[in-house]
């Protein structure tokens, strides 16, 4: 799953931002997911006692705060801090960004109180939200977001024109805060002062404007829902009110998330979900968020079981009314794109993945279908299916050729069970443009580790091999530029040089750079300037290598474990000859060299002679005197070995025999021999020795 999520997650990020260099990419538009990191910037002047005596603003941040931790996750570790501001921003009055997790939320929210702190100074506000952001700004990429509360026109010391004070706060914005999503929700009881300023705010927000007539909670809660699904790029969220005997709620298959929101007039009514098996939800239940606030209560629950579930009061009078918003998981288009070159396979891939990038568990009540019709420019219709790789990456059972161009349109169709959960008919335009034939190495080949990965690559147009410099203005041997990532995560990169052939490039990878083991992916870029002087680009091409060790990598890079091998095998032999001589090893090392001769004269008088030297003698077949004799078992009577041992007296090798004495016994004797020692073997053989 890792490989694939890498070149999924490379292709997408490259299909967001490079591409639109050389052209625009007609396929489906890719979402980038991102934690979001906000700042709720309330504004605390004077005049906001009247607009706002009981404090409902602070009272409705608390909901977006609970409804933006509702939706965190270890992988969207959304943040949210509090900056409250008047003539200037007190730093005690501050929540810096914090994780919404449970434990964090009530640092949160004890800054969320009404308080008096003067004029109405926007720039203020903004330099602290900017000096804050890079203070907690980690490693990962997130979206930084302002939601500015306030209910007047911008007044500090200074003492500015409006023109003056919008000026500086629209210059900061796009110097500073450039990358940033800006909202301001107005409240204007009396219309005095919001058709002057809105003009102002919507060229600092781009448009993000919420105006409130007056101070209701309940308002309150609904913009701050809208922002924040808007900010999750989420389906927009519909409001019911729920009867006396409940609201039926249907819940679709393959949802990611589902939150319910509930607004109440009580805050003493109590609420119910129960599941399309009777059960009701609770805090306790898995992969359920909870959390409440003085007259709200939401329930976020991950991967939720389809079927019809139902809302209910269970206690208490009052109006409540519930909203509903999703997460589905969506299928995204990995290839083709568009324009698309003629005579390139066209391959049709998508995935259908949470936006974590993992896979959804399949439901057997709701089997997952993918398919796609292709209407090409003949006019001939092809039918398409999908085949899964069981982790969330589908892929067209047939190529389709590409020899005419023109449009193709690809109708694709996901289905759950009998339910369409996906569909989208997406125009391809294919063009005689270049692009790569990725030649050597082929999709998953498999390499030894010793072995260097040789690179090689033929340009194409109209499928036809393509000599650069008839398309080209660029050295051809800086168009084609390959990446290979290895299992470690490494990345190394090196231009592909042009062959012998017009239109063919090979590069190489040596051994020392890709001798660990496992997979690579390799991604080619093609991109140069046309003799018409526009900038070309071509997307990317993937494929992966696998490079496993055999058996003479083992011998190359792993010497060590034949040698050890080898030694255990040498000493176990060693420690059965051991075992025979009743003698240790190291013992060998100090035995004298022999001399002189034994004679071993048989049953029939026939004699054997064997000339001592050196530290030890085997005599006889295999270091042993066979027994010819049938009635005297092979297991016995024959000498084992003859070696020397040193006799302090007479400074002199003494020779060492082990035996057996007599036919068919079982004890082997050692016996050292002096100048005419003779020795009876197995009863009938007899061993003499001459020194």
């Amino acid at each position: 799953m890792r490989i694939i999520s890498r070149i999924l997650l490379g292709f997408l990020v490259f299909l967001w931002g490079a591409v639109s260099n050389a052209r625009p990419v007609q396929a489906q538009v890719t979402e980038v997911y991102k934690p979001l990191h906000v700042f709720l910037v309330i504004d605390q002047s004077g005049t906001m006692k009247k607009t706002d005596p009981e404090g409902l603003r602070c009272e409705a941040s608390k909901y977006f705060v609970n409804f933006l931790a509702a939706h965190r996750t270890d992988f969207f570790d959304h943040k949210l801090g509090v900056i409250n501001f008047g003539t200037e921003v007190p730093l005690e009055k501050i929540a810096p960004l914090t994780s919404l997790v449970a434990a964090n939320l009530p640092m949160i929210t004890e800054k969320l109180v009404p308080m008096d702190l003067g004029d109405t100074s926007f720039i203020s506000a903004l330099r602290e939200s900017v000096r804050l952001f890079k203070a907690g700004k980690g490693a990962s990429k997130s979206q930084d977001v302002i939601i500015i509360f306030t209910d007047g026109e911008p007044d500090d010391p200074r003492k500015l024109s409006k023109e003056a004070y919008f000026r500086e706060i629209q210059d900061f914005v796009a110097k500073e805060l450039a990358d940033s999503v800006l909202y301001v929700i107005a409240v204007d009881v009396k219309g005095s002062y919001w058709p002057k300023d809105r003009p102002y705010w919507e060229r600092v927000t781009r448009g993000n404007t919420f105006l409130i007539n007056r101070m209701n909670e309940k308002d309150l809660d609904k913009v701050f829902t809208n922002i924040l699904l808007k900010l999750l790029k989420t389906p927009e969220i519909k409001w019911d009110s729920i009867p006396p005997e409940g609201l039926k709620v249907k819940i679709e298959p393959y949802l990611e998330r589902v939150t319910f929101s509930f607004l109440k007039e009580n805050p003493g009514v109590k609420v119910t979900i129960l599941r399309e098996n009777g059960q009701p939800l609770t805090r306790e239940t898995p992969g359920v968020n909870h959390l409440t606030g003085r007259v709200s209560e939401i329930y976020s629950i991950a991967d939720p079981e389809p079927g019809d579930w139902r809302c209910k009061i269970e206690a208490g009078k009052g109006k409540v009314e519930v909203g509903k918003s999703i997460i589905p998981v969506r299928v995204k288009i990995l290839s083709p794109y568009s324009p698309f070159p003629q005579g390139k396979p066209m391959d049709i891939m998508a995935t259908f993945l949470k936006r974590d990038n993992t896979p959804v568990k399949e439901n057997s009540a709701y089997r997952l279908w993918l398919g796609a019709k292709v209407l090409t420019p003949e006019p001939k219709e092809h039918f398409i299916k999908f085949k899964s790789d069981g982790k969330g990456t589908y892929r067209g059972d047939q190529t389709l050729e590409t020899g005419l161009d023109g449009n193709y349109h690809i109708s694709l169709t996901m289905k759950g069970g009998d339910q369409i959960l996906f569909q989208q008919d997406i125009p391809i335009e294919v063009k005689p443009l270049p692009y790569l034939n990725i030649i050597r190495p082929k999709e998953s080949e498999r390499m030894a580790l010793r072995s260097p990965v040789e690179i090689e690559a033929e340009l194409i147009k109209a499928g036809q091999s393509l000599n650069p410099s008839k398309e080209f203005t660029d050295d051809p041997d800086s168009l084609i530029w390959v990446q290979l990532q290895d299992p470690k995560g490494l990345t190394l990169s090196r231009s592909l040089k042009q062959a012998d052939k017009a239109g063919l490039f090979r590069a190489v990878f040596p051994k020392p750079e890709v001798s660990s083991p496992g997979t690579y992916i390799l991604q080619f870029r093609l991109s140069g300037h046309s003799k018409t002087g526009e900038r070309f680009e071509a997307m990317p091409e993937f494929t992966k290598l696998v490079k496993q060790e055999d058996w003479l990598d083992f011998l190359t890079y792993r010497w060590y474990w034949p040698l050890i091998g080898l030694l255990l095998l040498l000493f176990v032999l060693d420690w059965v000859r051991i075992g025979r001589e009743d003698e240790w090893w190291l013992w060998r090392l100090g035995m004298p060299h022999l001399s002189g001769q034994i004679s071993v004269q048989g049953p029939e008088g026939e004699t054997s002679e064997y000339y001592l030297s050196g530290r030890r003698v085997d005599i006889g077949a295999r270091g042993r005197i066979r027994i010819s004799d049938p009635e005297i078992p092979r297991s016995c009577g024959y000498i084992v070995a003859v070696w020397g041992k040193s006799d302090e007296d007479l400074r002199i090798a003494v020779p060492k025999i082990v035996y057996f004495p007599y036919a068919g016994s079982k004890e082997r004797e050692a016996r050292y021999l002096a100048e005419g020692d003779s020795v009876t073997l197995a009863d009938k053989y007899s061993l003499t020795y001459q020194g």
